[in-house]
């Protein structure tokens, strides 16, 4: 097991698997100057003011008995937001350029794309503010009390942006998206769910830099939010869905963040929990796939349900020195398996990957000793790679024995399997609903810096002996393919003998 103080960031080393769809570029990283902290601290909210004694003495007391967390410096809020210093338009003017304004209660849109296309967007922006207060709670109020609202310029044609005067000069260059403060800045994109997208994450931008903390810092956590948000669907009623995992390739036609992650799995580039806390704002510049990356861990973290509220609880976290360590002690009691599963993501990561389903309930280990009890045990059809808290070493001779019917599928009727599994169609070159092994190697044990990979699959079927190829946990699972574990129903009856 690891250090529960502290946790190295150079932990975890690389696995290997995967397949992918096509890639748009991604937007940029701008950082955005941040109001000082106000001097009143969170605990306002018991009730609680400088000034009066037992107050402060009730307070202290409740610290050191650690029935509230720790309050620093750090976590001051601001009384307010930041300030709303967006120009003023001549709007009249613009349209005679060529420029149009779009008008919703968060979204102030200037464009000069086709109509059509520009007026459903400030609404999908209104949709989305419900969303991002749903996750990081609701900002600080305006000091004129003002409502919230961002002015995006979306352009189809720099030159006009640019000679009206809505493009500053000053304002850095960028291939596809730039933000500051309530402002940002998009080019035109060629298909409409990457304008959507694109759109989406600049705005998110705008919200977190809103939020009483420099979430910007975090570079991470600043744009795989972004991404996490602007990842979305829409019904043909204009509802949409936010931070939803892709399902397919042509329904989230531009964005590519699945290939981008998955390439660099392939050429032996995979990103470790520590790389991706890491990362810095030349890397996003230099390198596009940082912008899959973090929108990964972020996925991954907020849809799996051991880690997703302490991805929520990060505020705090990211405002304080050293952002990178207090995230990496923040998943300090479970790191080795958070890094385990991070490895068993990346290595079967697809579209519609059931992160839920596939979450591992992580079971004490102890070996199968010889001439010792067979272990039983049910391995859940619907569910993914399941520990038998059985360790073994490498070389290891293990018996295993399988019965039961499942289902692998609801519509148009339950499609019933054993645990042979049945040839109609494979996955990952065996049948569907065919038992299967692997040997999971602990991840702590693991020298800092060397590649790692689970050891290969073990086809089991109905009953196998085989010999572990490395030290480590057995998991078992029934075959299906990654994003079609819903509909599975049932389990699988296991023995396990030395």
């Amino acid at each position: 097991m690891c250090d529960s103080s502290k946790i190295p960031l150079n932990v975890l080393p690389s696995p290997l698997g995967g397949e992918g769809s096509g890639v748009r570029g991604a937007p940029c990283v701008f950082r955005s100057e941040h109001p000082k902290p106000s001097r009143q601290l969170a605990c306002a909210r018991l009730g609680l003011r400088f000034g009066c004694g037992c107050r402060v003495l009730f307070l202290a007391l409740l610290i050191s008995q650690s029935i509230v967390p720790s309050i620093t410096a750090a976590d001051a809020q601001p009384a307010f937001r930041l300030r709303d210093t967006r120009p003023k338009h001549d709007n009249a003017k613009l349209a005679k350029a060529g420029i149009h304004k779009y008008e919703s209660k968060r979204l102030c849109l200037y464009t000069d794309i086709d109509p059509n296309l520009a007026q459903p967007l400030p609404a999908l922006l209104d949709q989305m503010y419900d969303a991002w207060e749903s996750h990081f709670g609701k900002l600080p109020p305006a000091e004129d009390k003002s409502a919230f609202q961002v002015t995006g310029y979306l352009m189809k044609s720099r030159d006009i942006f640019r000679d009206t005067g809505l493009l500053p000069q000053a304002l850095p260059g960028f291939s596809h998206g730039r933000h500051s403060g309530y402002e940002f800045w998009m080019n035109d994109q060629p298909t409409d769910y990457y304008r959507r997208h694109l759109l989406l994450h600049e705005a998110t931008h705008c919200f977190m830099t809103a939020l009483p903390t420099n979430t910007v810092a975090t570079v991470w956590y600043f744009e795989g939010m972004a991404e996490f948000f602007a990842t979305h669907t829409l019904d043909g009623n204009g509802r949409a869905k936010f931070a939803v995992m892709p399902h397919d390739r042509d329904s989230f036609s531009g964005l590519g963040r699945i290939k981008l992650v998955l390439d660099d799995v392939i050429a032996g580039q995979a990103k470790d929990v520590a790389s991706i806390l890491s990362l810095t704002p030349d890397d996003f510049a230099k390198q596009n796939s940082c912008y899959g990356w973090s929108w990964a861990l972020c996925k991954f973290l907020d849809t799996h349900p051991r880690y997703r509220e302490r991805l929520r609880s990060l505020l705090p976290v990211v405002r304080r020195p050293d952002p990178k360590q207090q995230v990496a002690d923040l998943f300090a009691k479970d790191w080795p398996q958070l890094q385990t599963e991070w490895i068993l993501f990346l290595t079967n990561l697809c579209h519609g990957y059931d992160i839920e389903r596939a979450a591992i309930d992580f079971k004490p280990v102890k070996p199968l000793a010889s001439g010792t009890t067979a272990v039983k045990l049910s391995v859940a059809a619907g569910r993914g790679w399941q520990s038998t808290g059985v360790s073994v070493q490498e070389g290891d001779m293990l018996h295993i024995i399988a019965s039961g019917r499942f289902a692998l599928a609801k519509e148009p009727k339950p499609w019933v399997s054993e645990p042979q599994g049945v040839s109609i169609r494979y996955h990952q070159g065996q049948p569907l609903g065919k038992l299967l092994a692997i040997i999971v190697p602990d991840i702590s044990q693991v020298p800092a810096g060397q590649q790692f990979g689970t050891s290969k699959t073990l086809p089991i079927g109905r009953e196998a002996e085989v010999t572990a190829p490395v030290t480590g946990t057995l998991f078992l699972r029934v075959n299906d393919f990654w994003n079609e574990l819903a509909d599975n129903a049932g389990e699988v009856a296991v023995e396990i003998r030395p």
